[in-house]
């Protein structure tokens, strides 16, 4: 099936299947919506030949759920959810309501959650969720030894041993000195993204500021910098 444009029962497009990638649903953004409803972008959703999954436009579809619409307009491509998913943690980088940095993390620890995911790259998540390699650093849950090998004897044999996922039972037969390498590593990275967290809440307080003095937009409500003001619609 190829993409196409259709109207959609709004009952009819799933919602729970872990597509949302905002932390909140902003209330002042849906009502700014729910005034524009007309000038509003179709919602995006993943067909799969028998369920519609919503993967991107909540604030939309919430707002047309607020005003009592019964159809929303939706672009809507072929994939079932897994593929929705996919396509959610990278959407609203480029439009709609700016992204804070909870989105972000949400969109990072979808993928992170993940068996298969979880497997990719630091690069390739950060693509597909529009972050920095560096983001999904900070976020990526720190493995036992910081993903470091340790060497292992067995006779007069030595060999190299991933000890990233030993129990800690496994962990009690290490020798000690490998035990207080393996506890530093992990208060190291858990340091590292206490830092890193810090880090983020402090630049985004510091991009909402500048925002919300420097914005001048003449619209009913400035969805970059959050202000009221008068006139028309952000998309």
């Amino acid at each position: 099936m190829k993409d196409a444009i259709a109207e959609l029962l709004v009952k009819n497009i799933r919602t729970d299947g872990g597509t949302q990638m905002r932390a909140e649903i902003d209330d002042d953004t849906v009502d700014d919506y729910v005034a524009a409803l007309e000038s509003l972008p179709p919602v995006t959703v993943f067909y799969d030949g028998k369920t519609y999954w919503l993967a991107d436009g909540f604030h939309r579809l919430r707002a047309h759920e607020k005003a009592g619409k019964k159809v929303v307009y939706a672009e809507v491509k072929s994939g079932t959810q897994r593929d929705a998913i996919l396509h959610a943690v990278g959407t609203n980088a480029m439009h709609g309501r700016r992204r804070t940095n909870a989105d972000k993390r949400r969109a990072v620890e979808t993928l992170l959650r993940d068996p298969e995911w979880a497997t990719w790259s630091d690069r390739e998540i950060a693509r597909r969720c529009s972050v920095s390699n560096q983001f999904v650093s900070n976020v990526r849950p720190p493995s036992v030894n910081g993903g470091q090998m340790r060497e292992s004897r067995r006779g007069d044999t030595s060999y190299p041993m991933d000890v990233s996922n030993l129990t800690s039972r496994q962990l009690a037969t290490l020798p000690e000195g490998e035990r207080i390498k393996i506890r530093q590593a992990e208060e190291r990275k858990a340091e590292e993204l206490a830092e890193a967290r810090q880090r983020e809440e402090d630049e985004e307080r510091t991009q909402t500021a500048a925002k919300q003095q420097a914005c001048s937009h003449d619209v009913c409500r400035c969805l970059e910098c959050g202000k009221k003001v008068r006139g028309a619609v952000n998309s």
